[in-house]
C-alpha cells in the first residue's frame, strides 16, 4: 500500500471512529462559502467556519505559546488521534479542525521551533513526492502557524485548494517555481528564507506540490500576520496559508456577511510585501 493509500484510509476512519472528527467533518458540509471578485481575473471564496476559531483567533504571544501545552506533541494528542509514521521523523495525522473536506497535518515527533533547515525542506518536498494527490503547505512561525513551536506542515487534495494558486496574481506577492532537481528547489526555498529573514523573520507561506516528475512551489512573502481589522475587532480574519491562497475564514458571522472584495484587499496588501 502506498503512502497516499495509507493516509487517505486514516482520514476516512478517523472521521468515523474519532467522535470529535466526525462532527467537524461534517460540519463541513454546513459551512456558508461564497465567491467574491477582486478584480477581473481574481476571485475569493470566503467560508464561514466557527470551528476553526480554536486556530484562527489562537493566542500566539510568547506567553502564551508557553503557558499552554502543545497539542502537536504525541504525549499531549487525545488518545483518539491515529498517526502514521513519514520517515521515522514525522507522524501524519488528521487535522481535527478543518478548513477542507481532507486536511492533514504532518508533526514533527520532536519539538522543536516551526523553521525549515534544508533537511526539513527535502522531507516537505519528498512527502509531496509520495502524496501526489495533495498539495503540501506550511505557514511561517509568524504568518498563521498556531503551533509556532513545533515544527509541522498540513495538507489537503488537489481538487480542494483554488485551482488559480499556481497562477500570477496582483492583490499577493507571491514567488513561482518549478524543478525536478531537489538539490535546485531546496537551495531556492532556502534562498527565499534567508531573504524573508531580513524583512520579516518567518513570515511567509509556502505550497509545494508534485506533478508530471517535477515540484511546483509557491512562496507567499509577507510583512505580517494579521491586519489592523483584526486587532480592531472590525474583521476577525487571521490570515495563513489556506486565506492566501485563495480561501479565506471567517470566524464569525458578522465577518462573513459582511466583508466585501474591497476589504479583502486591503487586508492583502497589509500584510503582503509590496514589490512596485
Amino acid at each position: 500500500m502506498t503512502l497516499q493509500e495509507q493516509v487517505n484510509q486514516l482520514v476516512k476512519q478517523q472521521m468515523t471512529e474519532w467522535d470529535l472528527a466526525n462532527k467537524n467533518y461534517s460540519a463541513l458540509h454546513l459551512v456558508q462559502t461564497k465567491t467574491l471578485t477582486l478584480n477581473s481575473d481574481e476571485s475569493v471564496l470566503i467560508q464561514f467556519n466557527p470551528a476553526r476559531a480554536i486556530s484562527s483567533l489562537a493566542k500566539i504571544d510568547p506567553k502564551s505559546i508557553a503557558e499552554r501545552p502543545c497539542f502537536l506533541c504525541k504525549k499531549n494528542r487525545p488518545k483518539e488521534q491515529k498517526e502514521i509514521d513519514f520517515l521515522g521523523k514525522y507522524s501524519i495525522l488528521i487535522n481535527p479542525f478543518p478548513i477542507l473536506p481532507y486536511h492533514i497535518t504532518i508533526a514533527s515527533k520532536t519539538h522543536q521551533q516551526q523553521e525549515l533547515s534544508e533537511n526539513s525542506i527535502k522531507d516537505m518536498l519528498l512527502l509531496s513526492q509520495q502524496l501526489p494527490e495533495d498539495i503540501i503547505f506550511f505557514n511561517g512561525a509568524t504568518a498563521g502557524a498556531s503551533a509556532p513551536d513545533h515544527l509541522h506542515f498540513q495538507a489537503g487534495k488537489k481538487t480542494d485548494l483554488p485551482q488559480s494558486l499556481f497562477e500570477p496574481c496582483t492583490t499577493r506577492t507571491k514567488i513561482i517555481f518549478e524543478s525536478k532537481n531537489i538539490e535546485e528547489l531546496t537551495l531556492f526555498i532556502s534562498k527565499k528564507i534567508r531573504q524573508q529573514q531580513e524583512i520579516a523573520p518567518d513570515c511567509f507561506n509556502l505550497f509545494c506540490s508534485w506533478e508530471k516528475e517535477s515540484w511546483k512551489i509557491v512562496f507567499f512573502e509577507r510583512k505580517k500576520h494579521r491586519p489592523t481589522q483584526f486587532f480592531e475587532k472590525k474583521i476577525m480574519i487571521s490570515p495563513g496559508a489556506i486565506d492566501m491562497a485563495g480561501i479565506l475564514i471567517t470566524t464569525r458571522n458578522e465577518d462573513f456577511q459582511n466583508i466585501n472584495s474591497k476589504d479583502i484587499i486591503d487586508i492583502f496588501q497589509q500584510i503582503s510585501i509590496n514589490k512596485n
